[in-house]
Protein backbone atom coordinates (compact mmCIF):
# COMPACT_ATOMS: atom_id res chain seq x y z
CA UNK A 1 0.00 0.00 0.00
CA UNK A 2 2.70 2.48 1.04
CA UNK A 3 4.80 1.51 -1.96
CA UNK A 4 1.90 2.19 -4.31
CA UNK A 5 1.06 5.55 -2.76
CA UNK A 6 4.69 6.73 -2.66
CA UNK A 7 5.18 5.64 -6.26
CA UNK A 8 2.10 7.58 -7.40
CA UNK A 9 3.14 10.74 -5.53
CA UNK A 10 6.71 10.46 -6.79
CA UNK A 11 5.62 9.97 -10.40
CA UNK A 12 3.27 12.95 -10.17
CA UNK A 13 5.93 15.27 -8.75
CA UNK A 14 8.62 14.14 -11.18
CA UNK A 15 6.39 14.20 -14.25
CA UNK A 16 4.19 17.25 -13.61
CA UNK A 17 6.13 19.49 -11.22
CA UNK A 18 9.87 18.80 -11.27
CA UNK A 19 10.60 18.29 -14.95
CA UNK A 20 8.38 21.11 -16.32
CA UNK A 21 9.72 23.43 -13.62
CA UNK A 22 13.31 22.41 -14.31
CA UNK A 23 12.89 22.98 -18.05
CA UNK A 24 11.25 26.39 -17.55
CA UNK A 25 13.83 27.47 -14.98
CA UNK A 26 16.75 26.19 -17.07
CA UNK A 27 15.36 27.89 -20.15
CA UNK A 28 14.96 31.20 -18.32
CA UNK A 29 18.47 31.00 -16.90
CA UNK A 30 19.93 30.02 -20.28
CA UNK A 31 18.27 33.02 -21.93
CA UNK A 32 19.25 35.40 -19.11
CA UNK A 33 22.84 34.18 -19.21
CA UNK A 34 22.86 34.00 -23.01
CA UNK A 35 23.76 30.32 -23.13
CA UNK A 36 26.54 30.52 -20.57
CA UNK A 37 26.97 26.75 -20.28
CA UNK A 38 27.72 26.55 -24.02
CA UNK A 39 29.34 29.91 -24.73
CA UNK A 40 31.70 29.88 -21.76
CA UNK A 41 32.25 26.12 -21.50
CA UNK A 42 35.97 26.44 -22.25
CA UNK A 43 36.33 29.09 -19.56
CA UNK A 44 34.46 26.87 -17.10
CA UNK A 45 36.94 24.04 -17.73
CA UNK A 46 39.92 26.38 -17.28
CA UNK A 47 38.58 27.78 -14.02
CA UNK A 48 37.81 24.32 -12.63
CA UNK A 49 39.71 21.32 -13.90
CA UNK A 50 42.48 23.60 -15.16
CA UNK A 51 43.14 24.85 -11.63
CA UNK A 52 43.21 21.49 -9.88
CA UNK A 53 46.98 21.21 -10.21
CA UNK A 54 47.42 24.28 -8.02
CA UNK A 55 46.08 22.51 -4.90
CA UNK A 56 45.95 25.57 -2.61
CA UNK A 57 45.10 25.36 1.07
CA UNK A 58 42.08 27.01 2.63
CA UNK A 59 42.81 30.42 4.12
CA UNK A 60 39.97 30.52 6.64
CA UNK A 61 39.42 28.11 9.53
CA UNK A 62 36.65 25.58 8.93
CA UNK A 63 36.52 26.20 5.18
CA UNK A 64 37.69 23.98 2.34
CA UNK A 65 39.38 24.78 -0.95
CA UNK A 66 37.19 25.17 -4.05
CA UNK A 67 38.51 21.85 -5.37
CA UNK A 68 37.77 20.07 -2.07
CA UNK A 69 34.23 21.48 -2.11
CA UNK A 70 33.78 20.30 -5.70
CA UNK A 71 35.28 16.89 -4.88
CA UNK A 72 32.84 16.50 -1.98
CA UNK A 73 29.89 17.49 -4.18
CA UNK A 74 31.10 15.34 -7.08
CA UNK A 75 31.74 12.45 -4.72
CA UNK A 76 28.11 12.59 -3.56
CA UNK A 77 26.83 12.61 -7.16
CA UNK A 78 29.26 10.07 -8.63
CA UNK A 79 27.79 7.04 -6.94
CA UNK A 80 25.45 4.17 -7.60
CA UNK A 81 23.35 6.45 -9.79
CA UNK A 82 26.13 6.35 -12.38
CA UNK A 83 26.01 2.54 -12.53
CA UNK A 84 22.71 1.29 -11.16
CA UNK A 85 20.77 4.41 -12.17
CA UNK A 86 21.99 4.32 -15.77
CA UNK A 87 21.26 0.60 -16.19
CA UNK A 88 17.78 1.19 -14.71
CA UNK A 89 17.15 4.07 -17.11
CA UNK A 90 18.08 1.86 -20.08
CA UNK A 91 16.10 -1.16 -18.86
CA UNK A 92 12.96 0.84 -18.03
CA UNK A 93 13.13 3.50 -20.76
CA UNK A 94 15.09 1.82 -23.53
CA UNK A 95 18.39 2.92 -25.12
CA UNK A 96 16.81 6.27 -25.99
CA UNK A 97 16.88 7.19 -22.30
CA UNK A 98 20.59 7.94 -22.79
CA UNK A 99 19.68 10.81 -25.12
CA UNK A 100 17.46 12.34 -22.46
CA UNK A 101 20.22 11.87 -19.92
CA UNK A 102 22.37 14.10 -22.14
CA UNK A 103 19.55 16.62 -22.66
CA UNK A 104 18.94 16.88 -18.93
CA UNK A 105 22.66 17.38 -18.33
CA UNK A 106 22.90 20.22 -20.85
CA UNK A 107 20.10 22.16 -19.19
CA UNK A 108 21.19 21.03 -15.74
CA UNK A 109 24.58 22.73 -16.14
CA UNK A 110 23.14 26.24 -15.89
CA UNK A 111 20.80 25.22 -13.06
CA UNK A 112 23.63 23.85 -10.94
CA UNK A 113 25.75 26.87 -11.84
CA UNK A 114 23.05 29.14 -10.40
CA UNK A 115 22.68 26.99 -7.26
CA UNK A 116 26.40 27.04 -6.48
CA UNK A 117 26.77 30.76 -7.23
CA UNK A 118 23.71 31.68 -5.15
CA UNK A 119 25.09 29.68 -2.21
CA UNK A 120 28.26 31.81 -2.22
CA UNK A 121 26.42 35.07 -2.84
CA UNK A 122 23.87 34.72 -0.04
CA UNK A 123 25.95 33.06 2.65
CA UNK A 124 26.65 34.91 5.87
CA UNK A 125 30.22 34.45 7.09
CA UNK A 126 32.87 32.09 5.70
CA UNK A 127 30.67 28.96 5.93
CA UNK A 128 27.12 28.95 4.62
CA UNK A 129 24.21 26.54 4.45
CA UNK A 130 23.66 26.50 0.69
CA UNK A 131 20.00 26.51 -0.37
CA UNK A 132 18.87 27.37 3.16
CA UNK A 133 20.76 30.66 2.82
CA UNK A 134 19.32 31.74 -0.50
CA UNK A 135 15.84 30.52 0.42
CA UNK A 136 16.04 32.58 3.64
CA UNK A 137 17.87 35.70 2.45
CA UNK A 138 17.01 35.73 -1.24
CA UNK A 139 13.46 34.47 -1.11
CA UNK A 140 12.66 35.67 2.41
CA UNK A 141 11.08 32.37 3.47
CA UNK A 142 12.98 30.93 6.47
CA UNK A 143 10.20 28.40 7.16
CA UNK A 144 10.62 27.01 3.65
CA UNK A 145 14.37 26.74 4.31
CA UNK A 146 13.67 24.59 7.37
CA UNK A 147 11.37 22.34 5.37
CA UNK A 148 14.11 21.91 2.80
CA UNK A 149 16.64 21.13 5.55
CA UNK A 150 14.38 18.43 7.02
CA UNK A 151 13.91 16.81 3.61
CA UNK A 152 17.66 16.84 2.90
CA UNK A 153 18.32 15.23 6.29
CA UNK A 154 15.81 12.47 5.52
CA UNK A 155 17.31 12.00 2.06
CA UNK A 156 20.78 11.76 3.62
CA UNK A 157 19.62 8.78 5.70
CA UNK A 158 17.78 7.16 2.79
CA UNK A 159 19.41 7.90 -0.57
CA UNK A 160 22.76 9.06 0.80
CA UNK A 161 23.17 6.17 3.19
CA UNK A 162 20.85 3.14 2.93
CA UNK A 163 20.92 2.97 -0.89
CA UNK A 164 24.69 3.40 -1.03
CA UNK A 165 25.81 1.00 1.73
CA UNK A 166 23.34 -1.63 0.53
CA UNK A 167 25.03 -1.50 -2.89
CA UNK A 168 28.43 -1.76 -1.19
CA UNK A 169 27.36 -4.83 0.79
CA UNK A 170 25.77 -6.54 -2.22
CA UNK A 171 28.80 -6.01 -4.47
CA UNK A 172 31.24 -7.02 -1.72
CA UNK A 173 29.40 -10.26 -1.00
CA UNK A 174 29.16 -10.99 -4.74
CA UNK A 175 32.93 -10.45 -5.16
CA UNK A 176 33.79 -12.71 -2.21
CA UNK A 177 31.44 -15.38 -3.55
CA UNK A 178 33.12 -15.17 -6.98
CA UNK A 179 36.57 -15.63 -5.44
CA UNK A 180 35.71 -18.59 -3.19
CA UNK A 181 35.37 -22.25 -4.10
CA UNK A 182 31.93 -23.58 -3.34
CA UNK A 183 29.10 -21.76 -1.60
CA UNK A 184 30.11 -18.83 0.58
CA UNK A 185 29.85 -19.35 4.33
CA UNK A 186 27.98 -16.88 6.58
CA UNK A 187 27.19 -13.98 4.22
CA UNK A 188 25.18 -12.37 7.06
CA UNK A 189 28.28 -12.26 9.28
CA UNK A 190 30.26 -10.74 6.43
CA UNK A 191 27.62 -8.05 5.96
CA UNK A 192 27.62 -7.28 9.69
CA UNK A 193 31.41 -6.99 9.82
CA UNK A 194 31.39 -4.73 6.77
CA UNK A 195 28.69 -2.59 8.38
CA UNK A 196 30.79 -2.15 11.51
CA UNK A 197 33.79 -1.04 9.46
CA UNK A 198 31.75 1.45 7.42
CA UNK A 199 30.07 2.81 10.56
CA UNK A 200 33.42 3.32 12.29
CA UNK A 201 35.04 5.04 9.29
CA UNK A 202 31.98 7.26 8.80
CA UNK A 203 31.96 8.31 12.45
CA UNK A 204 35.67 9.17 12.21
CA UNK A 205 35.13 11.30 9.11
CA UNK A 206 32.11 13.11 10.60
CA UNK A 207 34.09 13.96 13.71
CA UNK A 208 36.55 15.91 11.55
CA UNK A 209 33.88 18.01 9.85
CA UNK A 210 33.78 19.15 6.22
CA UNK A 211 37.56 19.61 6.11
CA UNK A 212 38.32 15.93 6.76
CA UNK A 213 35.64 14.81 4.31
CA UNK A 214 36.96 17.23 1.69
CA UNK A 215 40.51 15.92 2.08
CA UNK A 216 39.33 12.32 1.67
CA UNK A 217 37.16 13.21 -1.34
CA UNK A 218 40.03 15.14 -2.94
CA UNK A 219 42.11 11.97 -2.95
CA UNK A 220 39.43 9.40 -3.81
CA UNK A 221 37.18 11.03 -6.41
CA UNK A 222 39.69 11.63 -9.26
CA UNK A 223 41.24 8.16 -8.87
CA UNK A 224 37.98 6.23 -8.81
CA UNK A 225 36.53 8.21 -11.71
CA UNK A 226 39.54 7.57 -13.94
CA UNK A 227 39.60 3.83 -13.10
CA UNK A 228 35.92 3.43 -13.91
CA UNK A 229 36.16 5.39 -17.15
CA UNK A 230 39.18 3.34 -18.26
CA UNK A 231 37.46 0.00 -17.58
CA UNK A 232 34.23 1.02 -19.31
CA UNK A 233 36.02 2.41 -22.34
CA UNK A 234 38.01 -0.83 -22.60
CA UNK A 235 34.69 -2.63 -23.14
CA UNK A 236 33.69 -0.04 -25.74
CA UNK A 237 37.06 -0.34 -27.48
CA UNK A 238 36.77 -4.14 -27.75
CA UNK A 239 33.30 -3.72 -29.27
CA UNK A 240 34.12 -0.60 -31.33
CA UNK A 241 32.35 -2.00 -34.40
CA UNK A 242 29.02 -1.62 -32.60
CA UNK A 243 29.44 2.06 -31.64
CA UNK A 244 27.80 3.47 -34.78
CA UNK A 245 24.81 1.13 -34.46
CA UNK A 246 24.41 1.90 -30.75
CA UNK A 247 24.46 5.67 -31.32
CA UNK A 248 21.92 5.34 -34.12
CA UNK A 249 19.67 3.27 -31.85
CA UNK A 250 19.96 5.82 -29.04
CA UNK A 251 18.75 8.69 -31.22
CA UNK A 252 16.00 6.67 -32.91
CA UNK A 253 14.65 5.16 -29.68
CA UNK A 254 14.71 8.56 -27.96
CA UNK A 255 11.73 9.66 -30.05
CA UNK A 256 10.29 6.39 -31.34
CA UNK A 257 10.78 3.47 -28.93
CA UNK A 258 9.64 0.29 -30.56
CA UNK A 259 11.92 -2.09 -32.36
CA UNK A 260 14.08 -2.98 -29.39
CA UNK A 261 11.89 -2.49 -26.34
CA UNK A 262 8.38 -1.68 -27.45
CA UNK A 263 7.35 -5.21 -28.29
CA UNK A 264 8.83 -6.55 -25.07
CA UNK A 265 7.77 -4.18 -22.31
CA UNK A 266 5.66 -1.56 -24.01
CA UNK A 267 8.08 1.33 -23.54
CA UNK A 268 6.62 4.63 -24.73
CA UNK A 269 8.31 7.90 -25.62
CA UNK A 270 6.98 9.42 -22.40
CA UNK A 271 8.56 6.62 -20.35
CA UNK A 272 11.82 7.00 -22.24
CA UNK A 273 11.94 10.72 -21.47
CA UNK A 274 10.84 10.27 -17.86
CA UNK A 275 13.45 7.65 -16.98
CA UNK A 276 16.22 9.54 -18.74
CA UNK A 277 15.42 12.78 -16.93
CA UNK A 278 14.76 11.09 -13.57
CA UNK A 279 18.02 9.17 -13.47
CA UNK A 280 19.94 12.20 -14.73
CA UNK A 281 18.59 14.21 -11.79
CA UNK A 282 19.45 11.35 -9.43
CA UNK A 283 22.97 11.19 -10.84
CA UNK A 284 24.03 14.86 -11.10
CA UNK A 285 21.52 16.31 -8.57
CA UNK A 286 21.00 19.43 -10.68
CA UNK A 287 17.83 21.07 -9.42
CA UNK A 288 18.00 19.45 -5.99
CA UNK A 289 20.35 22.08 -4.51
CA UNK A 290 22.34 19.63 -2.40
CA UNK A 291 25.72 20.35 -4.02
CA UNK A 292 25.36 23.98 -2.95
CA UNK A 293 25.65 22.83 0.68
CA UNK A 294 29.19 21.56 0.07
CA UNK A 295 30.16 24.61 -1.99
CA UNK A 296 28.89 26.96 0.71
CA UNK A 297 32.01 26.06 2.74
CA UNK A 298 34.42 26.90 -0.11
CA UNK A 299 37.13 29.46 0.58
CA UNK A 300 36.17 31.92 -2.14
CA UNK A 301 34.52 35.32 -2.47
CA UNK A 302 33.65 35.14 -6.19
CA UNK A 303 30.19 33.61 -6.79
CA UNK A 304 30.49 33.80 -10.57
CA UNK A 305 33.82 32.02 -10.85
CA UNK A 306 32.96 29.40 -8.25
CA UNK A 307 29.64 28.70 -9.96
CA UNK A 308 31.64 27.25 -12.85
CA UNK A 309 32.27 24.20 -10.67
CA UNK A 310 28.56 23.41 -11.02
CA UNK A 311 28.95 23.23 -14.82
CA UNK A 312 32.00 21.00 -14.48
CA UNK A 313 30.29 18.63 -12.03
CA UNK A 314 27.30 17.98 -14.30
CA UNK A 315 29.57 17.51 -17.30
CA UNK A 316 31.88 15.07 -15.50
CA UNK A 317 29.11 13.13 -13.81
CA UNK A 318 26.57 12.72 -16.61
CA UNK A 319 28.17 13.54 -19.96
CA UNK A 320 31.37 11.59 -19.18
CA UNK A 321 30.81 8.90 -16.52
CA UNK A 322 27.15 8.05 -17.21
CA UNK A 323 27.87 7.90 -20.94
CA UNK A 324 30.75 5.49 -20.33
CA UNK A 325 28.42 3.23 -18.33
CA UNK A 326 25.70 3.29 -20.97
CA UNK A 327 28.04 2.69 -23.90
CA UNK A 328 29.72 -0.22 -22.10
CA UNK A 329 26.32 -1.85 -21.52
CA UNK A 330 24.94 -1.23 -25.00
CA UNK A 331 28.12 -2.00 -26.97
CA UNK A 332 28.84 -5.23 -25.10
CA UNK A 333 25.58 -6.80 -26.25
CA UNK A 334 24.84 -8.00 -22.71
CA UNK A 335 21.34 -9.29 -22.04
CA UNK A 336 19.30 -6.39 -20.64
CA UNK A 337 16.20 -7.30 -18.57
CA UNK A 338 13.82 -4.84 -20.27
CA UNK A 339 11.11 -3.44 -18.03
CA UNK A 340 12.69 -4.50 -14.73
CA UNK A 341 14.55 -2.63 -12.01
CA UNK A 342 18.18 -3.64 -12.35
CA UNK A 343 21.22 -3.47 -10.09
CA UNK A 344 24.96 -3.63 -10.70
CA UNK A 345 24.73 -7.00 -12.45
CA UNK A 346 24.13 -5.49 -15.92
CA UNK A 347 27.31 -3.41 -15.99
CA UNK A 348 29.24 -6.23 -14.31
CA UNK A 349 28.17 -8.59 -17.07
CA UNK A 350 29.37 -6.06 -19.64
CA UNK A 351 32.78 -5.90 -17.98
CA UNK A 352 32.93 -9.71 -17.85
CA UNK A 353 33.05 -9.83 -21.65
CA UNK A 354 36.54 -8.28 -21.46
CA UNK A 355 37.92 -8.99 -17.99
CA UNK A 356 36.25 -12.26 -17.07
CA UNK A 357 33.62 -13.02 -14.43
CA UNK A 358 35.93 -13.11 -11.41
CA UNK A 359 37.92 -9.98 -12.27
CA UNK A 360 34.81 -8.02 -13.17
CA UNK A 361 33.14 -9.03 -9.89
CA UNK A 362 36.14 -7.85 -7.88
CA UNK A 363 36.47 -4.65 -9.92
CA UNK A 364 32.76 -3.90 -9.57
CA UNK A 365 32.96 -4.44 -5.82
CA UNK A 366 35.89 -2.03 -5.52
CA UNK A 367 34.21 0.49 -7.83
CA UNK A 368 30.88 0.35 -6.01
CA UNK A 369 32.65 0.67 -2.66
CA UNK A 370 34.51 3.79 -3.83
CA UNK A 371 31.59 5.34 -5.71
CA UNK A 372 29.01 4.61 -3.05
CA UNK A 373 31.16 5.56 -0.11
CA UNK A 374 32.14 8.93 -1.54
CA UNK A 375 28.39 9.51 -1.88
CA UNK A 376 28.00 8.54 1.77
CA UNK A 377 30.72 11.07 2.71
CA UNK A 378 29.10 13.86 0.72
CA UNK A 379 25.62 13.20 2.08
CA UNK A 380 27.03 12.94 5.59
CA UNK A 381 28.16 16.56 5.23
CA UNK A 382 24.82 17.62 3.70
CA UNK A 383 22.75 16.08 6.48
CA UNK A 384 25.03 17.37 9.22
CA UNK A 385 24.88 20.92 7.89
CA UNK A 386 21.06 20.76 7.62
CA UNK A 387 20.68 19.23 11.09
CA UNK A 388 22.80 22.04 12.54
CA UNK A 389 20.75 24.62 10.65
CA UNK A 390 17.47 23.19 12.00
CA UNK A 391 18.35 22.50 15.64
CA UNK A 392 21.87 23.80 16.27
CA UNK A 393 24.85 21.85 17.59
CA UNK A 394 22.69 19.35 19.49
CA UNK A 395 20.96 18.39 16.27
CA UNK A 396 24.31 17.99 14.51
CA UNK A 397 25.59 15.82 17.38
CA UNK A 398 22.50 13.58 17.26
CA UNK A 399 22.86 13.30 13.50
CA UNK A 400 26.55 12.41 13.90
CA UNK A 401 25.51 9.49 16.12
CA UNK A 402 22.60 8.23 14.01
CA UNK A 403 24.20 8.41 10.57
CA UNK A 404 26.93 5.76 11.24
CA UNK A 405 24.25 3.53 12.82
CA UNK A 406 22.24 3.71 9.60
CA UNK A 407 25.37 2.53 7.75
CA UNK A 408 25.27 -0.65 9.82
CA UNK A 409 21.54 -1.07 9.18
CA UNK A 410 21.96 -0.63 5.42
CA UNK A 411 24.46 -3.50 5.27
CA UNK A 412 22.37 -6.07 7.14
CA UNK A 413 18.76 -5.22 6.26
CA UNK A 414 16.84 -5.60 3.02
CA UNK A 415 16.55 -2.28 1.21
CA UNK A 416 13.85 -3.32 -1.25
CA UNK A 417 11.76 -0.27 -2.01
CA UNK A 418 14.38 2.21 -0.81
CA UNK A 419 14.79 3.47 -4.37
CA UNK A 420 11.11 4.44 -4.43
CA UNK A 421 11.41 6.32 -1.14
CA UNK A 422 14.59 8.03 -2.37
CA UNK A 423 12.81 9.16 -5.55
CA UNK A 424 9.93 10.54 -3.48
CA UNK A 425 12.14 12.49 -1.06
CA UNK A 426 14.27 13.84 -3.90
CA UNK A 427 11.16 15.05 -5.68
CA UNK A 428 9.80 16.73 -2.53
CA UNK A 429 13.03 18.53 -1.63
CA UNK A 430 13.38 19.88 -5.17
CA UNK A 431 10.22 21.98 -4.78
CA UNK A 432 11.40 24.59 -2.22
CA UNK A 433 14.78 24.79 -3.94
CA UNK A 434 13.10 25.41 -7.30
CA UNK A 435 10.88 28.13 -5.82
CA UNK A 436 13.91 30.01 -4.49
CA UNK A 437 16.00 29.48 -7.60
CA UNK A 438 13.26 30.67 -9.92
CA UNK A 439 12.78 33.82 -7.86
CA UNK A 440 16.30 34.97 -8.65
CA UNK A 441 17.24 36.15 -12.11
CA UNK A 442 20.89 35.83 -12.99
CA UNK A 443 22.07 38.41 -15.52
CA UNK A 444 25.37 37.56 -17.16
CA UNK A 445 27.67 38.75 -18.58
CA UNK A 446 27.99 42.45 -17.84
CA UNK A 447 30.45 44.93 -19.36
CA UNK A 448 33.58 44.43 -17.28
CA UNK A 449 37.33 44.91 -17.73
CA UNK A 450 39.13 42.22 -19.76
CA UNK A 451 40.95 41.03 -16.65
CA UNK A 452 37.61 40.05 -15.12
CA UNK A 453 35.89 37.92 -17.80
CA UNK A 454 32.89 36.91 -15.71
CA UNK A 455 30.80 38.89 -13.31
CA UNK A 456 27.34 38.39 -11.99
CA UNK A 457 24.54 40.56 -10.71
CA UNK A 458 21.72 38.97 -8.76
CA UNK A 459 18.40 40.69 -8.96
CA UNK A 460 16.11 39.31 -6.30
CA UNK A 461 12.50 39.19 -7.36
CA UNK A 462 10.54 37.87 -4.45
CA UNK A 463 7.12 39.33 -5.13
CA UNK A 464 4.20 37.17 -3.93
CA UNK A 465 2.55 37.48 -7.34
CA UNK A 466 5.57 35.90 -9.05
CA UNK A 467 5.99 33.12 -6.52
CA UNK A 468 2.35 32.21 -5.93
CA UNK A 469 2.25 29.57 -8.70
CA UNK A 470 5.39 27.93 -7.30
CA UNK A 471 4.54 27.68 -3.60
Amino acid sequence: MFSTISSCISNFIWSWLFFPGLIVCAGALTISCRGLQFRRFGLAMRLTVGSIRLRPTARKSGTVTPFQAAATALGSTVGTGNIVGVSQAIAMGGPGALFWLWAAALIGMIVKYAEVALAIYYRRGSIGSGPMDYITHGLGRPHLARVYGVLVTLSAFCMGNLVQVSSIADSFVRAVDACTVGPMQSPAALRFALGLVLAAVTALLLSGGAGRVGTAAEAMVPLMSLLFIAASMAVVAVNHSRIAGVMSTVFIEAFRPGAITGGICGVTTAQCIQWGLRRSAFSNEAGLGTAAIAHAAADTDDPAAHGMWGIFEVFADTIVICTCTALAILCSGVNIPWGSVTGTEVHQSALAYVFGARTSAVFMAVTICLFAYTSVMGWAVYGSRCAEYISGRRGAALYGFLFPCVCLCGCVMSTKGVWQIADLINALMSLPNRAARCSVRVVLPLPVPPAMPIKMVFIVRASPQFLSPLL
